[in-house]
């Protein structure tokens, strides 16, 4: 089917909010939050640090710390997420829904064989013989493109390099064949070689498996050329969405903007790099009004006073007052 059918979605995330309880008193990291997931689609999360980009993404798998507030629905096949019990989200976790997480030598354990780590991924949600699990890990470590499936087996994880090992953390979380997998900066401190061949395996492994994926990152350019959709993430907002071309070629809001002509391939000889002014607020002083005002080249009066509404427009949708009074003015 087409990634581009309404009716076709694995995830529908709804006025999604998480906060988190400290000394300094309850923070809001992300703040009603909405976006839908496709099948066989791949949605890029994009923004920088602090944009509430990978704990939206551990929410949906139930990661959270204790200290968590969480309101709002994540639905998958119209069961609410967020109304599991942690024996009931175990039965989701790995079948159904997996993560890549961020540097894997801190999610491999580093006294288990490779071997031992696969199998034992296959024998907690899917219980067979050694045999059967072992050939199963081989068949997916050809998938990612181990060139020696056999001795990879063999090898511990800080016998490998950092691209292998990181083919080794998509090999287990793909195992069980979930319908969804979350990837959390899949290519972080990787060099620009690996980093485009994991890319690339991620791509072809959803149009071979038709695994949706939800892909983060805070690098615009890696989103712009894996993802179909985006969603931009700025202060624990979505302020943009869009399918990718469009969001491209034509950036509704200003801190699209700031990432898109950040990019240094978009730079001219000899000039000098651009950067977005300022840094994302802390959750603890989130800004009135729009949250990027303080950032904005376009700024105004009503945009530090009034946080705007979404504005849905041809299949978009963006956050942004500068957009409503243009639609609204014809």
């Amino acid at each position: 089917m087409s990634k581009n059918t309404e009716n076709n979605l694995h995830l529908q995330v709804k006025d999604l909010t998480i906060g988190f309880r400290t000394r300094q008193g309850e923070a809001e990291a992300v703040r009603r939050i909405s976006f839908q997931l496709r099948q066989g689609e791949i949605l890029g999360f994009v923004g920088e640090s602090g944009s509430g980009k990978s704990v939206t993404c551990k929410s949906i798998i139930g990661l959270l710390p204790e200290n968590v507030t969480l309101s709002g629905d994540i639905l998958f096949h119209g069961k609410n997420l967020l109304a599991c019990t942690e024996k009931e989200m175990e039965k989701y976790r790995g079948r159904h829904i997996s993560m890549v997480f961020q540097e894997p030598m801190g999610s491999l354990d580093p006294s288990f064989r490779i071997e031992q780590l696969l199998q034992e991924v296959i024998m907690v949600h899917d219980p067979c013989s050694r045999e059967e699990a072992r050939r199963r890990s081989l068949d997916m470590l050809k998938k990612v493109d181990i060139a020696d499936p056999v001795n990879c087996l063999k090898r511990y994880p800080f016998e490998l390099s950092g691209g292998m090992q990181q083919r080794i953390m998509i090999a287990m979380a793909l195992l069980c064949r979930p319908e969804i997998l979350l990837a959390d900066e899949p290519t972080t401190a990787l060099d620009v070689i690996t980093q485009g061949q994991i890319l690339d395996l991620l791509r072809r492994l959803n149009d071979e498996l038709g695994t949706s994926v939800i892909l983060i990152s805070h690098d615009m350019g890696i989103v712009a050329q894996t993802a179909d959709r985006v969603a931009v993430m700025y202060c624990g907002q979505i302020v943009e969405t869009a399918d990718v071309q469009d969001l491209i070629n034509h950036p509704m809001h200003p801190y699209t903007e700031g990432l898109l002509a950040s990019l240094p391939e978009r730079q001219t000889g000899g000039e000098e790099l651009r950067t977005i002014p300022g840094t994302v607020p802390s959750i603890y002083n989130i800004p009135s009004g729009c949250t990027f005002h303080n950032r904005c080249p376009y700024a105004r009066s009503v945009c530090a006073a009034e946080a705007p509404p979404m504005l849905m427009h041809d299949g978009r949708e963006v956050l942004c007052w500068r957009h409503h009074e243009r639609y609204q003015n014809g």
